[in-house]
């Protein structure tokens, strides 16, 4: 979501509202009009009529009201008190019903099954397992839907299982995150071990795609490594693949896309003192680093102070490690420690909030190439 809205005749109909058109007025009950308008204006009437000038022309266009332009004088309410009072305005005529229900159903229809589980329970259930006229009707959906559930949300979970205990004769299962829906009790089961054991088969290929890619690029930026030889000044600087099982394992990767992340590394001005962006899927922020803790501590003290730019140093070659590394005479050479302190903050990406506090935590590489490393920073939930 956001979807665009359905619109046709003079109606439309977006987010579980239907509209007269121009205007987008809402229609109100003929009890509502009674008492806003009956027997003279409340400050209700009042208030509708200044929000929207077409209020009661769209009203007459719910209910099916035709008039000439000229019957229409002023802000058109006495003309509207006028049906009210002949009863024209008892229900809504059975073709504007129908055309109701059509434009909802297109828009409906622009909406996953998780987005309805998430938002719109009632009609998901109305759309796979009722008639037009609201009633349980088991032709229209005869195998069992399997519908998605909002992440870790037992309240909107809730609501689902709610609108299906509403429907007389229809049965769920819940399984972590997915209900199975059906009329027959005995089908869901055995779909629901289906559904959970193509989940997994389709978990584990993704997974080993993504691993050989990754090992493919790592395993060409060590045959470059090797080719290299003594003739390459080794530096962390580069793009580096992360694994971090307390990330993948601790948050779904339904919720946060935890198969790609990344840490770019790059040379600050200040000799000794290192930049880095990343992204970790459940968070994104930036890092600084240093091969010296003292030297850390004076540099993020300047940043706090804003005494540095943070800017990078375009001089020091940005090796990546799917790109060849830098080669420079040996009588230059120069040699980086394998550890590297880091302080780092970064925004949660599920609700957009930027962490306070500054993390401390270390690099370590496993050997003198930068090829690998292992990294301890506290990426905790908040």
């Amino acid at each position: 979501m956001p979807y665009d809205s359905v619109s046709r005749d003079g109606f439309e109909f977006a987010y579980g509202r239907f509209y007269a058109l121009p205007g987008r007025v809402e229609r109100e009950e003929p009890d509502a009009l009674r008492n806003m308008l009956l027997p003279k204006l409340t400050p209700a009437a009042s208030k509708k009529l200044r929000e929207n000038s077409w209020f009661v022309r769209g009203q007459l266009q719910h209910y099916g009201v035709s008039y000439d332009e000229d019957e229409i004088t002023g802000n058109g309410t006495n003309f509207l008190k006028k049906v009210l009072k002949a009863g024209k305005i008892d229900q809504v005529p059975d073709e504007i019903k129908t055309l109701r229900d059509q434009l909802s159903a297109e828009w409906y229809d622009q909406l996953t099954l998780a987005e309805m589980a998430g938002q719109y329970p009632k009609q998901l259930i109305g759309k796979y397992f009722l008639n037009s006229l609201g009633e349980p009707d088991p032709t229209k959906t005869t195998d069992v839907l399997t519908v998605p559930l909002p992440k870790g949300s037992t309240y909107r979970a809730g609501l689902v299982i709610d609108s299906i205990n509403e429907v007389s004769g229809l049965h769920y299962e819940r399984r972590g995150d997915f209900l199975y829906i059906g009329w027959d009790p005995v089908a869901i089961g055995p779909a629901a071990e289906s559904h959970i054991e193509r989940a997994w088969r389709q978990k584990e290929k993704e997974k080993a795609d993504r691993e050989n890619q990754r090992m493919e690029r790592h395993s060409e930026y060590l045959r470059k490594a090797e080719s290299a030889g003594h003739m390459a000044t080794w530096s962390p600087v580069g793009s580096y693949i992360i694994d971090c099982s307390a990330i993948e394992d601790g948050w779904s990767a339904s919720d946060f896309d935890t198969t790609n992340m990344t840490l770019d590394l790059h040379a600050a001005k200040e000799h000794g003192v290192f930049m880095a962006s990343f992204n970790f899927g459940v968070v994104t922020g930036a890092m600084i680093l240093s091969n010296s803790q003292p030297t850390l501590d004076r540099f993020c003290a300047r940043v706090e102070r804003g005494e540095t730019t943070n800017d990078t140093d375009d001089s020091e070659h940005d090796s990546e490690a799917e790109e060849e590394p830098p080669r420079k005479k040996a009588k230059n050479k120069k040699s980086y420690s394998r550890t590297l302190f880091l302080r780092w903050k970064g925004r949660d990406t599920s609700e957009g909030e930027i962490l306070p506090t500054a993390q401390s935590g270390t690099i370590k590489f496993e050997d003198p190439k930068f090829a690998t490393a292992y990294e301890r920073a506290r990426v905790a939930r908040w």
